[in-house]
């Protein structure tokens, strides 16, 4: 919660430095989602790594090495499995991206209630109500359909996952069965390889959540970090600057004095000139 804190309070000291045309491009609901929200899931998946991912990492690691002890073989017939588990897997990038949409559809929701509110007096005297209503229920199904859209590629990350783990172990049942008949493997190596490889599912299982649970914090931390450039390194901010400045007939020097933020814009010939300099 104290790296929570630290993050809120630099988020804040950032914004408030930021010019007045920030604030025109950028609704103050998705500016409120980004401080509360999206910090949340940032502090939800590092409370996650804390209690769940070392510890599965290293139960997974153990089973794997036991089943490779007990039966060589039947571990390489295993590794068969890893390119389609690895291609599910990837699936959980489409995690990512909707649940960045679904951030962002959220900030939407909040900026519409947080105008209500405040124009309350205005929606009064010109009785719009229902047109507020209308606004702010278009918001909100917005918001569930990508949501919802988001759990649908979380549930079929997990469930494929499932699917092909349980279909690897009827593999290896049919596949030992017959080595074991064959005499190729003893039966007690065989029982202790089938004991270890679903020792690996639970630890499988809840690494595919906090991978999941990884991809919505990265969506958060997306558009958290999105504004943040600090001293020095406000790239993004200085290029946008001499942009508008071109835009508006400026001869405009990028690079003067070797200060890569920093920017010397021109305009005239002969006299009078009209110089602007800008460094961050």
């Amino acid at each position: 919660h104290r790296m929570l804190v630290d993050m809120q309070c630099r988020l804040q000291r950032h914004l408030v430095t930021l010019d007045m045309g920030f604030y025109i491009r950028h609704r103050q609901g998705d500016m409120l989602s980004r401080m509360s929200g999206d910090m949340n899931h940032i502090l939800r998946a590092i409370n996650f790594t804390a209690q769940e991912l070392v510890v599965q990492v290293f139960l997974l690691i153990g089973g794997l090495a036991v089943a490779i002890y007990a039966s060589p073989l039947l571990a390489m017939v295993c590794l068969l499995g890893i390119p389609l588990i690895l291609l599910v897997e990837r699936l959980s990038r489409l995690v990512r991206v909707w649940s960045r949409r679904a951030l962002a559809a959220r900030g939407s929701v909040i900026d519409t209630l947080s105008q209500s509110m405040t124009g309350i007096r205005l929606i009064k005297s010109f009785r719009t109500e229902q047109r507020e209503v209308e606004r702010f229920e278009r918001a909100t199904k917005s918001w569930f359909d990508r949501a919802m859209t988001s759990v649908l590629w979380r549930t079929i990350n997990s469930s494929g996952l499932d699917f092909l783990y349980n279909l690897l172990i009827a593999g290896v049942i049919l596949f030992g069965t017959w080595l074991t008949i064959e005499g190729h493997v003893e039966p007690a190596y065989f029982a202790t390889f089938l004991a270890a490889l679903v020792a690996t599912y639970d630890p499988v299982r809840r690494l595919t959540r906090a991978v999941n649970m990884y991809q919505e914090s990265f969506a958060a931390s997306d558009r958290v970090w999105s504004w943040a450039e600090t001293a020095w390194e406000e790239f993004r901010s200085s290029a946008e600057h001499a942009a508008c400045l071109e835009d508006a007939g400026f001869r405009v020097d990028r690079d003067p004095a070797g200060f890569t933020t920093a920017v010397v814009a021109e305009a005239g010939d002969g006299g009078p000139v009209i110089a602007f300099l800008g460094e961050y």
